[in-house]
C-alpha cells in the first residue's frame, strides 16, 4: 500500500560510521501497512476460535443463556434487545450445533472492529499511524475483553466502531450517502443493547455542538438516516410496548457507593489500557534519550475539525458509558467494557 499525500517515512541523519538496522516489523509498517494489519487481526482471530474451541468444555460467560433466548427467537426479553442472541443461534446452527461458531462469529466483530478503526484513522492521519493504533488495541483487547464470551457487548463493538466511522464520512468528509448507513448501523446498535443509546444521543450531541453538524442538518439526508434507525428497531420498540418492559427508573438515588462504584468502572477502564502506557514508558515516549537513531513516521497537520472529533468520541463515550454506575450502582460501564 502506497503511502498517503503528505504522509512520508525519513529517519534522522545517523552519526559518521553508524548504520541504521531497521526490524522486518518496521519495513513491513512502512512498506506494506495493509498486509501487516490483516496479519495481525486475523492471526489474533484465528487464535481467540481455535482456543476456546479447543480447551473449553463450557461455554464460557453467559453464551449458554444467549443461546437459549436466541432459540426462542423472541423480539426482546429481559437480558435486552434480541440481535446478539439471533446471530449467536443463527452461528451455532451453521457449525452443525458446535461453539465454534460461536466463537467464530465473535472474532468477526472483533476483526470488523479492527477495521473500522484503521479506515478511520487512514482517513484522519494515514495508513501508517492508523496502523499503530490498530496494532495498541490488539495487544488491550486480548487482555481486557473476553472476546470468546459472544453477547451484545462483543457485539456493539463492530457496530459502535462502524458508527464512529461513517458518521465521519458523513460529517467529516461530506459523503452524504453514508447518513443512510449511519441509520441502519444505529438501528442495529440499538436492536443489540440499550447502551447504543448513548452512541445516538453523543452524535446528535456532537452534532448539534458543531458548526459542520448543524449545517449537515438542514440537508435530507440526517433525517432520512433517523427514520431508518427507527424502522430497524421498530419490532422491539412493539416488544416494548406489549411487555411493558420499558422502565429504568427504579433507584435513582445518589450515594457515596455509586459514585465509588462511577470511578470505579472508569479505573478500570484505565487499567485496560495499562500495557499500552508501560508500552510507550518503556520505547522512550515520555521524552527519554533515544537510545539509538530510529525511522520517523511523518504525516501532514491533523485539521482542527479532526482533532475535535477525534478527542470527543474518545473520551465522551466513557464519561456516559460509566454514568449508569451513578444511577444504579453498576460495576460495569452500561453496554460492556468492549464498545468502551
Amino acid at each position: 500500500m502506497a503511502s498517503l499525500p503528505g504522509e512520508t517515512l525519513e529517519a534522522p541523519p545517523l552519526p559518521a560510521g553508524q548504520m541504521l538496522y531497521v526490524s522486518l516489523l518496521v519495513e513491513l509498517l512502512r512498506s506494506r501497512p495493509g498486509l501487516l494489519f490483516w496479519g495481525a487481526t486475523l492471526a489474533q482471530a484465528l487464535l481467540w476460535t481455535l482456543v476456546p474451541a479447543l480447551v473449553y468444555s463450557a461455554p464460557p460467560g453467559d453464551v449458554a443463556l444467549t443461546l437459549a433466548t436466541g432459540h426462542e427467537w423472541v423480539a426482546g426479553s429481559r437480558l435486552g434487545p434480541p440481535l446478539a442472541n439471533w446471530l449467536a443461534e443463527i452461528a451455532f446452527g451453521l457449525a452443525g450445533h458446535h461453539m465454534i461458531g460461536v466463537y467464530l462469529l465473535s472474532q468477526i466483530c472483533v476483526v470488523i472492529s479492527f477495521w473500522a478503526v484503521f479506515a478511520l484513522g487512514r482517513s484522519i492521519v494515514g495508513a501508517h499511524h492508523a496502523l499503530m493504533a490498530v496494532l495498541l488495541m490488539t495487544g488491550i483487547i486480548a487482555f481486557s475483553v473476553p472476546t470468546p464470551e459472544f453477547g451484545p457487548s462483543v457485539l456493539a463493538m463492530p457496530l459502535t466502531a462502524l458508527a464512529w466511522l461513517q458518521f465521519w464520512r458523513a460529517l467529516g468528509e461530506g459523503k452524504r450517502r453514508y447518513w443512510f448507513v449511519l441509520g441502519i448501523d444505529l438501528g442495529l446498535l440499538l436492536l443489540t443493547t440499550y447502551a447504543g443509546l448513548i452512541a445516538a444521543g453523543l452524535i446528535l450531541l456532537f452534532t448539534v455542538a458543531t458548526a459542520r453538524g448543524r449545517a449537515s442538518a438542514t440537508t435530507l439526508e440526517p433525517w432520512l438516516g433517523g427514520m431508518i434507525a427507527v424502522l430497524v428497531v421498530f419490532p422491539h420498540l412493539i416488544w416494548i410496548d406489549r411487555s411493558g418492559s420499558g422502565s429504568f427508573a427504579a433507584g435513582l438515588a445518589l450515594s457515596p457507593g455509586r459514585i465509588g462504584a462511577w470511578i470505579g468502572s472508569i479505573g478500570w477502564l484505565i487499567a485496560f489500557h495499562a500495557g499500552a502506557l508501560v508500552l510507550i514508558a518503556v520505547t522512550g515516549g515520555f521524552n527519554a534519550a533515544p537510545r539509538a537513531p530510529a525511522p520517523v513516521f511523518e504525516r501532514a497537520p491533523v485539521a482542527a475539525f479532526a482533532k475535535q472529533f477525534v478527542y470527543f468520541f474518545a473520551l465522551a463515550p466513557v464519561l456516559a458509558g460509566t454514568l449508569p454506575s451513578l444511577l444504579f450502582g453498576q460495576s460495569t460501564p452500561l453496554g460492556g467494557s468492549g464498545p468502551m
